[in-house]
């Protein structure tokens, strides 16, 4: 999808996996609609009519709330997430780590606060054990995404910096 819209991402087009959405003022909407569906016509790629919404100021695709403000966690995988036991199993700890993965943009140093969970993973690792270390960063990695920001579209008329941080266990970066 990527590939199909890109002289349209970042402008007025924001692709989730195989789902897209278009924002833009009401007055210029229907003009970025056209585009749209323009290129589809050129491709030919039609939509599914039964998955399409069109006019709403806000949505869900893929897990995220998707509105003017920009893109944020979709609060019932939020809920299901928040009401996880600690896991017990490589299966479930794996299950775990995927649906919050799933989520990293939002929680800051998801990598660093994985840590602690992801070596029960390795091959020769026992199940994972509720030490307080693990307890902790479990608990954090739900509690991160309880606070987790709305990520927004840059501003390109504003200046960019770059934070980097690395260490032996991971490397981080943040764009402000």
């Amino acid at each position: 999808m990527n590939k199909v819209f890109d002289p349209f991402l970042g402008f007025f087009l924001r692709v989730f996996i195989d789902n897209f959405g278009v924002y833009s003022d009401r007055a210029f909407h229907l003009v970025k609609l056209e585009l749209v569906f323009q290129r589809l016509d050129s491709l030919g790629m039609t939509l599914n009519l039964e998955k399409t919404t069109i006019g709403f100021s806000e949505g869900k695709m893929v897990g995220h709330i998707v509105s003017k403000d920009g893109v944020a966690i979709d609060l019932e995988k939020l809920n299901r997430i928040s009401k996880l036991p600690f896991p017990t199993m490589k299966k479930t700890l794996r299950g775990f780590l995927g649906m919050v993965g799933y989520y990293c943009r939002f929680i800051h140093m998801f990598v660093a606060k994985t840590c602690p969970l992801t070596r029960f993973l390795r091959e020769d690792a026992l199940a994972p054990m509720e030490d307080e270390v693990s307890r902790r960063a479990f608990e954090q990695l739900k509690s991160a995404l309880q606070v987790a920001p709305i990520l927004r579209t840059p501003d390109w008329n504003k200046p960019f910096l770059i934070y980097c941080d690395a260490s032996e266990k991971a490397v981080g970066n943040t764009l402000s």
